[in-house]
């Protein structure tokens, strides 16, 4: 779900970037990323490996900064800058049946968020 509904946010933001900056040639660079994440098995896979890799995380949240920077780069740094945002809020293996395991326990709520960012 999570991957579908980033492979949309970047869907409408590519038209609209280009809408705004027509002569920039930089949103080609990133139509691959787009296209990557419409294969939904895959980019779940994506997704979880880069919460999985703290360091991977930390070089492409760098990289996008950077890029940010860099004339007709900055298309890439955003849909790149997405994908680190939806791997962040990607839930960990195991965590779709969490309410269900632990119904009428005290303070499930505050077990889910423990157990889900740790």
């Amino acid at each position: 779900m999570a991957a579908n509904i980033l492979a949309l946010i970047l869907t409408f933001f590519h038209p609209a970037y280009y809408n705004v900056f027509p002569q920039d040639k930089g949103v080609m660079l990133s139509l691959p990323i787009v296209f990557f994440l419409y294969f939904t098995k895959h980019s779940v896979v994506m997704l979880s490996k880069i919460r999985k890799m703290r360091y991977l995380r930390w070089s492409m949240t760098m990289a996008c900064v950077i890029m940010a920077f860099i004339p007709h780069l900055l298309p890439l740094a955003i849909s790149l800058a997405f994908v680190v945002e939806f791997s962040y809020l990607f839930p960990k293996e195991g965590m779709e049946n969490f309410y269900k395991n632990h119904a009428g326990e005290k303070d499930v709520d505050k077990k889910f968020i423990d157990a889900y960012f740790n």
